[in-house]
């Protein structure tokens, strides 16, 4: 949820090898963030993230590849509310922000 309450689709990958991440952002665009560690057994960690209408592009590629259901439920809800509300006029996705908020909902609880 975005501090104005509306929501995003946003897909993030989190690895101590940067490499990894320059190659997603070569192919899926999205940013990457370097997070400290502070701990001493820890390592420093990069992110890519990226949002919208290309984080749709990616799961819909990544997901004949997932193995774990909780994640592949995550992916239909994902492509059913952009199907629904990124597909459409942004009109359309100001008023339904009750259909907007039971995804975040569904969302929430799978865990």
């Amino acid at each position: 949820i975005l501090k104005s309450g509306n929501y995003r689709l946003s897909v993030g990958v989190g690895n101590t090898d940067r490499e990894l991440l320059d190659w997603l952002k070569s192919k899926f665009d999205g940013l990457i963030s370097f997070q400290k560690r502070f701990m001493p057994h820890r390592k420093d960690t990069w992110c890519w993230r990226v949002t919208g209408l290309r984080a749709y592009e990616f799961l819909k590629l990544i997901e004949p590849y997932c193995q774990i259901n909780r994640r592949k439920r995550r992916i239909e809800l994902a492509k059913e509310y952009v199907a629904q509300y990124l597909l459409d006029s942004r009109s359309q996705i100001r008023r339904d922000r009750v259909m907007r908020e039971s995804f975040y909902r569904k969302m929430k609880l799978i865990r």
